[in-house]
């Protein structure tokens, strides 16, 4: 994470006796970029429990929070007409028993069972039950599938 210093700020150093922090005589300027990340440190403050809230950078100097500020970066891309495309979301909001996708499997499922059942060389009443027990997997399966499928996003462009 990068941030920016708003302020002088003099890093800091843990002081183990009175479980707080002392500064240093090393300054970090106002303006200075600086990368890293946020940490909350238990600590104590006049006898009591304290949580001190601190920037940790990559050279592993403590600077207080208080004194930075986060960049955020936001990228823009044009096309060719100066305008943005949209972002398309496809969230699937309708919930149907029945789809495409779900007779499709359920179909699929009876046609193996049938497939599984003919090279077993199974009774009629055998046949059947591996034709509906093909069709119950296939459902369900297609269902598994349908319902992993999610949101879609189409990024701009």
């Amino acid at each position: 994470m990068q941030i920016e210093v708003i302020e002088d700020a003099y890093v800091l150093m843990p002081n183990k006796e009175h479980q707080n922090f002392t500064q240093t005589e090393k300054l970090i300027g106002k303006g200075t970029i600086l990368d890293g990340e946020p940490k909350t440190i238990l600590g104590q403050r006049r006898g009591e429990q304290f949580q001190y809230k601190l920037f940790k950078t990559k050279d592993n100097e403590l600077i207080h929070l208080k004194k930075t500020n986060p960049m955020r970066t936001t990228e823009v891309t044009l096309g060719a007409d100066a305008s943005q495309t949209p972002t398309l979301v496809s969230v699937p909001t309708d919930k149907k028993l029945l789809t495409p996708m779900v007779i499709g499997g359920a179909l699929l499922g009876a046609g193996a069972g049938y497939y599984f059942a003919k090279k077993k060389g199974f009774d009629s009443k055998k046949r059947n039950m591996a034709i509906v027990g093909g069709a119950v997997l296939g459902f369900f399966g297609a269902k598994y599938f349908e319902k992993r499928k999610g949101i879609v996003v189409k990024p701009s462009k």
